[in-house]
Order: C-alpha cells, then structure tokens, then sequence
C-alpha cells in the first residue's frame, strides 16, 4: 500500500498504513486521500470517504 500510493502521487509511509488498518490514533484528513488513492479509490467515491470522515472526526 506505501509504495501503491506513492505510484499514485501521495505517499506515505508503511507504519502510516499499518496505523490506517489497525486503527491506532485518528488519522490525518490527507492521510486517508493518500490511503484511498493508492487503494485505486476513484476521485468521485473518495467524496464519500471524506464525508464521512469530516462527520466522524470533526472538532469538537
């Protein structure tokens, strides 16, 4: 996945990725797009995404 979404212009890192999949710490908003990109997540679905995640880690 780390160097998937290098290829994809966006990278980050594989103990980034482990942390996305074991859930560990909230994520970064840009973390996930990277995350998404390399996982071949169209630009049109990764709205949903995105979405979704501003409602559930949005500041309180």
């Amino acid at each position: 996945m780390a160097r998937r979404s290098r290829d994809a212009g966006t990278p980050i890192s594989r103990a980034t990725v482990y942390n996305l999949i074991t859930a560990a710490g909230s994520p970064r908003r840009e973390t996930l797009v990277s995350f998404l990109r390399g996982c071949g997540v169209p630009p049109r679905e990764q709205i949903r995404w995105l979405t979704t995640f501003d409602l559930v880690y949005r500041p309180r």
